[in-house]
């Protein structure tokens, strides 16, 4: 968040929907970060075909480009 006497910044995660993803963005709400739900099928239908074996590492990657 913000420094005292600046604007608080705004957090924005991005969550990719999974078993529990609810409780994730209802606590990401509690802690004042605003959750974005990202459909699996839909994120990968924009990425295009795989180049190289899906992580997770590169799944944050690629819900980070979509969210800025």
């Amino acid at each position: 968040m913000g420094r005292p006497g600046s604007p608080a910044a705004e957090i924005h995660v991005a969550v990719e929907a999974c078993t529990g993803w609810l409780f994730v963005c209802q606590a990401l709400e509690h802690a004042g970060a605003i959750a974005h739900l990202a459909e699996p099928v839909e994120t990968s239908a924009l990425r295009g075909r795989k180049r190289r074996a899906k992580t997770d590492r590169e799944d944050a990657r690629w819900l980070r480009e979509l969210a800025a």
